[in-house]
């Protein structure tokens, strides 16, 4: 069974996907990364926003591009009424 909070199923194309990708706050899609792949290793890592949320260029499309990966997972997902492959999770 789907869970309720999860949202509704979507199928935007990659490339429509992407394009959003260029108008949102990078901090702000790293945690909605988190909670779409259930993996917090995504903002543990090397690409972290420094204060005031500043982030290099090239950073920030790093995370467009790591984000365009984990909402077509989720999208395909959700689809396909399929459990994600989300990354494992390990709380520390």
């Amino acid at each position: 069974m789907r869970n309720p909070h999860a949202g509704q199923p979507f199928t935007t194309s990659d490339e429509d996907v992407a394009k959003a990708l260029l108008d949102v706050s990078i901090p702000t899609l790293m945690l909605s990364l988190v909670h779409m792949s259930g993996d917090p290793d995504l903002i543990r890592g090397g690409l972290k926003p420094a204060g005031q949320g500043y982030m290099s260029e090239e950073d920030k499309s790093a995370v467009r591009k790591l984000a365009l990966e984990v909402i077509a997972d989720y999208r395909d997902a959700a689809v396909l009424n399929r459990s994600r492959s989300a990354r494992s999770c390990c709380w520390r």
